[in-house]
Protein backbone atom coordinates (compact mmCIF):
# COMPACT_ATOMS: atom_id res chain seq x y z
CA UNK A 1 0.00 0.00 0.00
CA UNK A 2 2.76 2.42 1.09
CA UNK A 3 4.71 1.62 -2.22
CA UNK A 4 1.61 2.21 -4.13
CA UNK A 5 1.23 5.55 -2.57
CA UNK A 6 4.94 5.97 -2.81
CA UNK A 7 4.68 5.43 -6.67
CA UNK A 8 1.42 7.05 -7.14
CA UNK A 9 2.61 10.03 -5.50
CA UNK A 10 5.33 10.03 -7.69
CA UNK A 11 3.51 9.16 -11.21
CA UNK A 12 0.98 12.27 -9.95
CA UNK A 13 4.72 14.54 -9.61
CA UNK A 14 5.81 13.51 -12.73
CA UNK A 15 2.64 14.33 -14.89
CA UNK A 16 1.90 17.87 -13.40
CA UNK A 17 5.28 19.14 -13.20
CA UNK A 18 6.52 19.50 -16.45
CA UNK A 19 3.41 21.11 -17.17
CA UNK A 20 3.70 23.46 -14.94
CA UNK A 21 7.64 24.48 -15.43
CA UNK A 22 6.46 24.87 -19.19
CA UNK A 23 3.75 27.36 -18.48
CA UNK A 24 6.24 28.96 -16.04
CA UNK A 25 8.77 29.38 -18.66
CA UNK A 26 6.74 30.62 -21.26
CA UNK A 27 5.42 33.21 -18.93
CA UNK A 28 8.69 34.32 -18.08
CA UNK A 29 10.17 34.44 -22.16
CA UNK A 30 6.46 36.20 -23.00
CA UNK A 31 7.58 38.57 -19.74
CA UNK A 32 11.47 38.86 -21.32
CA UNK A 33 9.71 39.17 -25.03
CA UNK A 34 7.45 41.94 -24.28
CA UNK A 35 9.32 44.14 -21.86
CA UNK A 36 12.98 43.61 -23.65
CA UNK A 37 14.58 47.40 -24.36
CA UNK A 38 15.52 46.17 -28.11
CA UNK A 39 12.69 45.96 -30.80
CA UNK A 40 12.00 42.78 -31.89
CA UNK A 41 10.65 41.24 -35.16
CA UNK A 42 9.57 37.77 -36.67
CA UNK A 43 9.03 38.05 -40.06
CA UNK A 44 8.47 35.18 -43.45
CA UNK A 45 10.17 36.59 -45.90
CA UNK A 46 9.25 36.55 -49.82
CA UNK A 47 11.35 36.10 -52.86
CA UNK A 48 9.80 37.10 -56.63
CA UNK A 49 10.41 34.54 -59.58
CA UNK A 50 14.11 35.02 -60.17
CA UNK A 51 14.31 34.36 -56.14
CA UNK A 52 15.16 37.60 -55.33
CA UNK A 53 14.45 39.49 -51.82
CA UNK A 54 10.98 41.31 -52.38
CA UNK A 55 9.16 41.38 -49.40
CA UNK A 56 8.22 40.01 -46.01
CA UNK A 57 5.45 39.55 -43.69
CA UNK A 58 5.65 40.80 -39.77
CA UNK A 59 4.53 37.67 -37.91
CA UNK A 60 5.38 38.59 -34.43
CA UNK A 61 6.97 42.06 -33.04
CA UNK A 62 7.04 43.83 -29.36
CA UNK A 63 6.14 46.55 -27.70
CA UNK A 64 9.63 48.27 -27.91
CA UNK A 65 9.21 47.67 -32.21
CA UNK A 66 6.21 50.37 -32.34
CA UNK A 67 7.92 52.49 -29.43
CA UNK A 68 11.73 52.50 -31.71
CA UNK A 69 9.82 52.23 -34.81
CA UNK A 70 6.88 54.39 -34.61
CA UNK A 71 5.25 51.41 -37.19
CA UNK A 72 1.84 49.91 -35.54
CA UNK A 73 -0.27 46.92 -36.04
CA UNK A 74 1.76 45.30 -38.42
CA UNK A 75 1.38 41.84 -37.18
CA UNK A 76 0.15 39.89 -40.28
CA UNK A 77 0.66 42.75 -42.88
CA UNK A 78 3.44 42.71 -45.05
CA UNK A 79 6.09 45.78 -44.85
CA UNK A 80 5.53 46.66 -48.38
CA UNK A 81 1.84 47.74 -47.25
CA UNK A 82 3.36 49.39 -44.08
CA UNK A 83 6.30 51.35 -45.91
CA UNK A 84 5.20 51.40 -49.88
CA UNK A 85 8.47 52.06 -51.20
CA UNK A 86 10.83 50.11 -49.46
CA UNK A 87 11.87 47.94 -52.42
CA UNK A 88 12.82 51.22 -54.15
CA UNK A 89 14.95 53.22 -50.78
CA UNK A 90 15.68 50.34 -48.59
CA UNK A 91 16.15 47.51 -51.09
CA UNK A 92 19.61 46.72 -49.11
CA UNK A 93 17.76 45.77 -45.97
CA UNK A 94 15.72 43.05 -48.27
CA UNK A 95 18.77 41.54 -49.10
CA UNK A 96 20.27 41.09 -45.92
CA UNK A 97 17.29 39.61 -44.46
CA UNK A 98 16.88 37.26 -47.70
CA UNK A 99 20.27 36.45 -47.58
CA UNK A 100 20.24 35.27 -43.78
CA UNK A 101 16.63 33.75 -43.79
CA UNK A 102 18.33 31.70 -46.62
CA UNK A 103 21.45 30.44 -45.58
CA UNK A 104 20.85 30.50 -41.83
CA UNK A 105 24.00 32.35 -41.29
CA UNK A 106 23.59 35.41 -38.64
CA UNK A 107 24.73 38.94 -39.72
CA UNK A 108 25.01 42.19 -37.52
CA UNK A 109 24.90 45.14 -39.14
CA UNK A 110 24.74 49.01 -38.85
CA UNK A 111 21.77 50.52 -41.18
CA UNK A 112 20.86 54.12 -42.23
CA UNK A 113 16.67 53.10 -42.99
CA UNK A 114 15.88 55.52 -45.65
CA UNK A 115 12.23 55.17 -44.78
CA UNK A 116 12.19 56.11 -41.43
CA UNK A 117 15.14 58.36 -41.23
CA UNK A 118 16.92 56.46 -38.25
CA UNK A 119 20.11 54.52 -37.64
CA UNK A 120 19.47 50.64 -36.46
CA UNK A 121 21.91 48.84 -35.18
CA UNK A 122 20.30 45.23 -36.10
CA UNK A 123 21.17 41.36 -35.04
CA UNK A 124 19.31 39.09 -37.61
CA UNK A 125 18.99 35.43 -37.55
CA UNK A 126 17.17 32.51 -38.88
CA UNK A 127 14.99 30.30 -36.90
CA UNK A 128 13.96 28.39 -39.85
CA UNK A 129 13.96 28.40 -43.56
CA UNK A 130 12.85 31.90 -45.48
CA UNK A 131 12.21 32.99 -41.79
CA UNK A 132 14.31 35.46 -40.16
CA UNK A 133 14.38 37.47 -36.81
CA UNK A 134 15.44 40.59 -36.60
CA UNK A 135 16.69 42.11 -32.47
CA UNK A 136 17.59 46.30 -33.56
CA UNK A 137 18.03 49.42 -31.48
CA UNK A 138 17.92 53.30 -33.12
CA UNK A 139 21.74 54.22 -33.07
CA UNK A 140 20.51 57.47 -34.70
CA UNK A 141 22.20 59.96 -31.57
CA UNK A 142 25.14 57.91 -31.69
CA UNK A 143 25.86 57.90 -35.21
CA UNK A 144 25.46 62.24 -34.94
CA UNK A 145 27.68 62.42 -32.17
CA UNK A 146 30.27 60.36 -34.35
CA UNK A 147 29.36 62.54 -37.49
CA UNK A 148 30.18 65.73 -34.94
CA UNK A 149 33.37 63.83 -33.66
CA UNK A 150 35.02 62.92 -37.42
CA UNK A 151 33.52 66.69 -38.21
CA UNK A 152 35.56 68.45 -35.34
CA UNK A 153 38.39 66.14 -36.28
CA UNK A 154 38.07 67.39 -39.53
CA UNK A 155 38.37 70.85 -38.56
CA UNK A 156 41.02 70.30 -36.55
CA UNK A 157 43.39 68.50 -39.21
CA UNK A 158 42.74 71.58 -40.98
CA UNK A 159 43.57 74.45 -38.62
CA UNK A 160 46.35 71.84 -38.22
CA UNK A 161 47.19 72.31 -41.88
CA UNK A 162 46.86 75.67 -41.89
CA UNK A 163 49.77 76.50 -38.93
CA UNK A 164 51.78 74.39 -40.49
CA UNK A 165 51.73 76.38 -44.17
CA UNK A 166 51.76 79.36 -42.03
CA UNK A 167 54.60 78.28 -39.87
CA UNK A 168 56.66 77.39 -43.30
CA UNK A 169 55.70 80.69 -44.38
CA UNK A 170 56.79 82.47 -41.45
CA UNK A 171 60.44 80.60 -41.76
CA UNK A 172 60.72 81.60 -45.14
CA UNK A 173 60.00 85.17 -44.51
CA UNK A 174 62.97 84.66 -41.64
CA UNK A 175 65.03 83.35 -43.84
CA UNK A 176 64.87 86.21 -46.36
CA UNK A 177 65.03 88.67 -43.34
CA UNK A 178 68.31 86.89 -42.71
CA UNK A 179 69.42 87.52 -45.94
CA UNK A 180 68.35 91.11 -46.22
CA UNK A 181 69.93 91.47 -42.76
CA UNK A 182 73.31 90.21 -44.14
CA UNK A 183 72.95 92.24 -47.86
CA UNK A 184 72.50 95.15 -45.29
CA UNK A 185 75.96 94.59 -43.04
CA UNK A 186 77.87 94.16 -46.29
CA UNK A 187 76.76 97.37 -48.10
CA UNK A 188 77.72 99.09 -44.93
CA UNK A 189 80.78 97.91 -44.47
CA UNK A 190 81.67 98.32 -48.42
CA UNK A 191 80.58 101.82 -47.33
CA UNK A 192 83.02 102.71 -44.63
CA UNK A 193 85.61 100.64 -45.70
CA UNK A 194 85.54 102.82 -48.99
CA UNK A 195 83.76 105.92 -47.81
CA UNK A 196 85.20 106.61 -44.26
CA UNK A 197 87.94 104.73 -43.52
CA UNK A 198 90.43 106.13 -46.21
CA UNK A 199 89.73 109.60 -45.37
CA UNK A 200 90.31 108.80 -41.56
CA UNK A 201 94.19 107.12 -42.43
CA UNK A 202 94.68 110.78 -44.47
CA UNK A 203 93.53 112.77 -41.04
CA UNK A 204 95.92 110.95 -39.58
CA UNK A 205 98.63 111.35 -41.54
CA UNK A 206 98.48 114.93 -40.60
CA UNK A 207 98.46 115.00 -37.01
CA UNK A 208 101.82 114.21 -35.20
CA UNK A 209 100.13 114.46 -32.06
CA UNK A 210 100.45 111.41 -29.72
CA UNK A 211 96.95 111.99 -28.49
CA UNK A 212 95.43 112.79 -31.14
CA UNK A 213 96.79 110.43 -33.39
CA UNK A 214 95.11 107.90 -30.47
CA UNK A 215 91.83 109.21 -30.48
CA UNK A 216 92.03 108.99 -33.93
CA UNK A 217 93.00 105.22 -33.68
CA UNK A 218 90.40 104.83 -31.31
CA UNK A 219 88.04 106.02 -33.82
CA UNK A 220 88.86 103.85 -36.63
CA UNK A 221 88.78 100.57 -33.90
CA UNK A 222 85.16 101.75 -33.32
CA UNK A 223 84.10 101.67 -36.76
CA UNK A 224 85.64 98.75 -37.56
CA UNK A 225 83.79 96.67 -34.75
CA UNK A 226 80.47 98.83 -35.43
CA UNK A 227 80.40 97.31 -39.18
CA UNK A 228 82.36 94.25 -38.27
CA UNK A 229 80.13 91.08 -39.40
CA UNK A 230 78.62 88.89 -36.62
CA UNK A 231 80.47 85.30 -36.30
CA UNK A 232 80.30 82.61 -34.17
CA UNK A 233 82.87 82.70 -31.40
CA UNK A 234 83.23 82.21 -27.65
CA UNK A 235 81.88 84.99 -25.61
CA UNK A 236 83.91 86.49 -22.82
CA UNK A 237 81.98 88.62 -20.44
CA UNK A 238 83.27 92.26 -20.79
CA UNK A 239 80.38 94.19 -19.07
CA UNK A 240 81.88 94.07 -15.37
CA UNK A 241 84.48 96.58 -16.70
CA UNK A 242 85.32 99.71 -15.13
CA UNK A 243 85.22 102.86 -17.50
CA UNK A 244 89.07 103.31 -17.23
CA UNK A 245 89.75 99.46 -18.00
CA UNK A 246 87.39 99.71 -20.89
CA UNK A 247 89.84 102.88 -22.48
CA UNK A 248 92.62 99.93 -21.39
CA UNK A 249 91.04 97.32 -23.63
CA UNK A 250 91.04 100.06 -26.01
CA UNK A 251 94.17 100.99 -26.03
CA UNK A 252 95.55 96.89 -25.88
CA UNK A 253 93.29 96.31 -29.21
CA UNK A 254 95.21 99.06 -30.79
CA UNK A 255 98.34 96.88 -30.10
CA UNK A 256 99.51 99.41 -27.49
CA UNK A 257 102.23 97.93 -25.13
CA UNK A 258 102.28 98.78 -21.10
CA UNK A 259 104.58 100.69 -20.89
CA UNK A 260 102.86 102.45 -24.08
CA UNK A 261 99.57 102.89 -21.90
CA UNK A 262 100.77 104.25 -18.97
CA UNK A 263 102.62 106.66 -20.73
CA UNK A 264 99.72 107.85 -22.19
CA UNK A 265 97.50 107.99 -19.41
CA UNK A 266 100.42 109.33 -16.95
CA UNK A 267 99.96 105.50 -14.91
CA UNK A 268 102.77 103.64 -13.92
CA UNK A 269 103.49 100.34 -15.63
CA UNK A 270 102.60 98.31 -12.74
CA UNK A 271 99.13 100.38 -12.03
CA UNK A 272 98.56 99.06 -15.54
CA UNK A 273 99.68 95.31 -15.04
CA UNK A 274 97.56 95.46 -12.47
CA UNK A 275 94.78 96.59 -14.56
CA UNK A 276 94.98 93.90 -16.90
CA UNK A 277 95.11 91.33 -14.42
CA UNK A 278 91.81 92.54 -13.45
CA UNK A 279 90.64 92.83 -16.43
CA UNK A 280 91.64 88.98 -17.16
CA UNK A 281 90.15 88.28 -13.94
CA UNK A 282 86.72 89.82 -14.67
CA UNK A 283 86.51 88.53 -18.34
CA UNK A 284 87.30 84.59 -17.54
CA UNK A 285 90.72 84.62 -18.45
CA UNK A 286 92.70 84.32 -15.07
CA UNK A 287 93.02 80.24 -15.74
CA UNK A 288 93.82 80.71 -19.57
CA UNK A 289 96.72 80.56 -21.65
CA UNK A 290 94.77 83.05 -24.36
CA UNK A 291 96.86 86.25 -25.15
CA UNK A 292 94.82 89.05 -24.08
CA UNK A 293 96.02 91.35 -27.02
CA UNK A 294 95.15 88.46 -29.31
CA UNK A 295 91.40 87.94 -27.77
CA UNK A 296 90.58 91.46 -27.50
CA UNK A 297 91.73 92.47 -31.21
CA UNK A 298 89.57 89.77 -32.27
CA UNK A 299 86.40 90.30 -29.96
CA UNK A 300 84.02 93.25 -29.55
CA UNK A 301 83.40 95.00 -26.07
Amino acid sequence: MNTTNESSGRTGFAGQSPEIKLSESERLYRSLFENMLNGFAYCQMHFDDNAKPCDFTYLSVNRSFETLTGLKNVVGKKVSEIIPDIWRTDQKLLDIYGRVSMTGKPERFEFFLCSLQEWFLVSVYSPSKEHFVAVFDVITERKRGEKKLIEAYGKLEEESKRLQETNVALKILMQHRDVDKKELEANILSKVNKLVLPYLKKVKENFSDSTILTNLELVEMNLQEIVSPFAPREVYNFSNLSPAEFYIVDLIKLGKTTKEIAALLNLSPATIATHRRRIRRKTGLTNSKINLSTLLSSHPK
